[in-house]
């Protein structure tokens, strides 16, 4: 009976043994595979990307770029920033930014070209929805 009694408890030690090591590689494993498999953002989707129709005017003049939002998805405010591709800053649209809304950006260089750049609520995400290339601009 004795040696029944200690092969009982060896068998449930390694029984318990590899449930506790089961265990752990699973408490292990679960978080990275939901974030790998993306079962982490089932409770948020992602925002989708608007389809917009502008037009520009450009004032040589005054260095004016009027952007008028010809057709297409509602923007909300502060999506839509303006910058040439060298980097400089032109101005972001204050929103909700509805077809027939326009801005007039200032200081706009003819030689420039200019993107309509939207960010995602989160901004986590860029697109540009549009590019104006001023008279100066070389082809």
């Amino acid at each position: 009976m004795v040696w029944g009694v200690r092969t009982r408890e060896l068998i449930y030690s390694k029984q318990g043994r590899n449930a506790l090591i089961v265990a752990a590689v699973l408490l292990l494993i679960i978080p990275f595979a939901t974030g790998y498999v993306g079962l982490a953002d089932l409770t948020s989707s992602p925002e989708p990307v608007p389809t917009v129709s502008f037009s520009f005017k450009y004032n040589e003049g005054g260095h004016e770029l009027t952007v008028v939002h010809e057709s297409g998805s509602r923007l909300a405010g502060d999506s839509v920033r303006f910058q040439t591709t060298d980097g400089q800053y032109l101005g972001v649209w204050q929103g909700p930014i509805d077809a027939g809304d326009s801005i007039t950006l200032l200081n706009v260089p003819a030689d420039a070209t200019v993107q309509a750049v939207w960010y995602s609520e989160q901004r986590d995400a860029e697109i540009v929805l549009d590019e104006w290339d001023g008279p100066d601009v070389s082809a």
